[in-house]
């Protein structure tokens, strides 16, 4: 049988790509739909490693009929399953940040006294003035 060269490279660049797809794909929705936390980038990484595992195992099931001797595929399939689920968590986490840049106001909205009137340490610098000593801060 005859294999061409262009197959012997081609097939493992597939299954590459087709096993980061799944992985990455699967860890953007499951990054994107969970609640936030500190545990939401760990559980959208295994299961988008998990579902590139699963996703090489079958692709290795499904390719011995068609077993070309020399083509890493498995092993491009866990390198892919690694790899991809990285990938969709960055765009995960770059899709949330750019929602929130859409949604913050400007300095032109702002309108009235309230931006002069923001003092983010007060109840605290408030709070230290009422013990013995106490410096009295200037407002």
């Amino acid at each position: 049988m005859h294999i061409s060269i262009a197959m012997l490279n081609l097939l493992p660049v597939g299954t590459v790509l087709l096993i980061a797809l799944t992985a990455a794909a699967t860890s953007y929705f499951t990054y994107r739909r969970a609640l936030p936390g500190r545990t939401r980038s760990a559980s959208a990484y295994q299961t988008g490693f998990m579902a590139g595992l699963a996703a090489a195992l079958g692709l290795a099931n499904l390719l011995p009929p068609f077993a070309i001797e020399n083509v890493p595929v498995a092993e491009a399939g866990i390198l892919a399953s690694f790899v991809g689920p990285f990938a969709g968590l960055v765009h995960g986490e770059l899709r949330r940040l750019a929602q929130q840049e859409a949604a913050a106001p400007t300095p032109a909205v702002v309108s009235g006294n309230a931006a002069t009137e923001f003092r983010p340490f007060q109840s605290f610098l408030d709070s230290m003035a009422t013990h013995p000593g106490a410096v009295d801060h200037d407002r």
